[in-house]
């Protein structure tokens, strides 16, 4: 389901109050944008459009970070085999049900490595972080996951981010 279609849920299709469902259509949003790093291109699409750096150097961090998260992320689902939370809550019916492992949370983790890899500033990791609550708050009230799964999500995402970062930063200043 596409994230506008989502939008077109009533409350009493999925059981749920005024409430419950407008926290929902918000989290679907949140977690579509954060699907396959949606946010993340955008944000750096304008850091080029807007001259901070080429497209070339975006390409290239914008690798180095995707890949970077996806391959941690498919490692630690393969071992660790934890299921998701109820598909048959209200709520899940907002969200792409991934088949993966509930464990950690890839849309948490991309986009903490993101969030800390990419800004110049201290503001702007802050501000990435902050983003990142709000995908990790989609992704539990959308039963996709535990609060477990996006707190490790978060934790990892944001070790790799320090890892990445010199290579990025320098990326993006030099190419």
């Amino acid at each position: 389901m596409g994230a506008f279609r989502l939008l077109e849920h009533s409350d009493d299709e999925h059981g749920n109050d005024s409430g419950s469902a407008l926290a929902n259509q918000i989290a679907s949003l949140i977690s579509a944008l954060s699907d396959h790093g949606i946010w993340i291109v955008v944000l750096v699409g304008l850091g080029v459009l807007t001259k901070r750096f080429s497209l070339r150097s975006a390409l290239i961090a914008l690798a180095v970070v995707g890949f970077s998260s996806l391959g941690l992320n498919t490692v630690i689902k393969r071992f660790v085999n934890k299921e998701r939370p109820d598909a048959d809550s209200p709520a899940a019916a907002f969200v792409r049900r991934p088949t993966s492992s509930s464990f950690p949370s890839g849309h948490t983790l991309a986009t903490a490595a993101a969030a800390v890899a990419f800004p110049a500033t201290t503001a702007g990791v802050a501000a990435g972080l902050i983003a990142t609550s709000g995908v990790a708050w989609s992704r539990v009230q959308l039963k996709a996951h535990d609060p477990v799964d996006v707190a490790a999500g978060a934790g990892i995402g944001v070790i790799l981010g320090w890892c990445l970062r010199r290579s990025v930063q320098a990326v993006l200043r030099n190419l």
